[in-house]
């Protein structure tokens, strides 16, 4: 069991807009709380993390943008030379340096799908069917957590 709080201020001026005299520059601060569980037995596991973003408005009030949801949810199996994760789950290629789970954000970056994990002694492959689910956009991009 782990429990992450993150919380992280920010002041920006005309973020993912042109140059604007007439947007005043401006602070805000975001947090992340995670809740992560596992339950592994000799041949599976089972991991769940649920997180909770949220931004604080000027007034130091919960706002509505936060959202609850799973950043991971899977079952694995543990088998000697191949093992199968089905679920939601952070995908890791290269140490980040090819695709990342983007630590930095906020939210992370995590995906449904299937991951079959063949290893042996002198290599080890993993194949992806992965998707990403599409949100909702009820929120400005420059805010929304997920």
């Amino acid at each position: 069991m782990n429990i992450e709080l993150r919380p992280r201020a920010e002041y920006t001026s005309n973020y993912i807009l042109p140059p604007n005299d007439s947007i005043d520059p401006y602070f805000y601060i975001t947090q992340r709380n995670r809740f992560s569980m596992q339950y592994a037995r000799e041949k599976w596991l089972i991991k769940s993390d649920l997180q909770e973003i949220h931004l604080w408005d000027e007034n130091n009030k919960a706002s509505k943008v936060g959202s609850i949801n799973f950043y991971q949810l899977y079952f694995e199996t543990r088998f000697k030379s191949l093992n199968i994760r089905f679920g939601r789950q952070n995908v890791l290629l290269d140490n980040g340096r090819l695709f990342s789970d983007a630590p930095w954000a906020q939210q992370g970056r995590a995906h449904e799908g299937i991951r079959i994990m063949k290893s042996s002694k002198y290599f080890s492959n993993d194949f992806f069917f992965l998707f990403s689910r599409k949100y909702s956009t009820e929120f400005e991009s420059a805010y929304s957590p997920v």
